[in-house]
């Protein structure tokens, strides 16, 4: 990563590097499908082109295209913000077919992220493939429009009748606990979800 990125502040961190590595190792000869929600200065875009040796790699983002993109083959952009569901279409027609990794790496704001989600995962993510939303972790700044300080939780809370543990609901990290909720529907209600989590 440390070859493509523009700087610091663009780079991947190493852990998740080494997940993408093995959600990625059986795909790397195949002709993968790739989007990526915001691409900056457009670095793990052509990243992902030269792991995925025939993949096909479409990037989105609100911002222009980054030059170091421009007129490479088998990455593809499209100028749009992440929760434009006629520019998610689009990205999928212009792979040909669904993708077997989407990561969202956009605004990192939790209502542009689910609107991204409800869209993408059920529509547009092959049947077995990754959805990963990074740096969730945003919900814990309060620098973010929907984040908030990150707060000790309460110690306090593990009597015998506590039925609710208070936790952060920030941002992206509520948007993350709600998949969890959405995740027991099954269980709970006994019907499948549409969102075969």
């Amino acid at each position: 990563d440390r070859h493509y990125a523009a700087g610091d502040h663009t780079r991947k961190p190493l852990s998740y590097l080494l997940e993408y590595e093995r959600i990625l190792a059986d795909l790397r000869d195949r002709d993968a499908r790739i989007l990526e929600l915001g691409v900056s200065s457009g670095a793990s875009l052509l990243m992902w082109k030269d792991y995925l040796r025939n993949g096909i790699v479409v990037g989105l983002d609100i911002d222009a295209m980054p030059r170091k993109i421009a007129g490479q083959d088998r990455i593809h952009f499209i100028r749009a913000s992440q929760d434009d569901p006629a520019a998610l279409d689009q990205a999928a027609t212009i792979a040909g077919g669904p993708f077997d990794l989407i990561i969202d790496d956009a605004s990192h704001l939790g209502y542009l992220t689910k609107r991204s989600f409800l869209h993408l995962f059920p529509k547009l993510l092959k049947p077995g493939g990754t959805y990963a939303i990074e740096d969730f972790c945003t919900g814990f700044l309060p620098e973010y429009p929907d984040g908030s300080q990150w707060v000790e939780p309460p110690a306090f809370d593990t009597a015998r009748d506590t039925r609710k543990f208070e936790s952060h609901q920030f941002g992206m990290v509520g948007v993350v606990k709600q998949l969890i909720d959405h995740m027991a529907r099954e269980l709970i209600t006994g019907q499948s979800s549409y969102l075969a989590i």
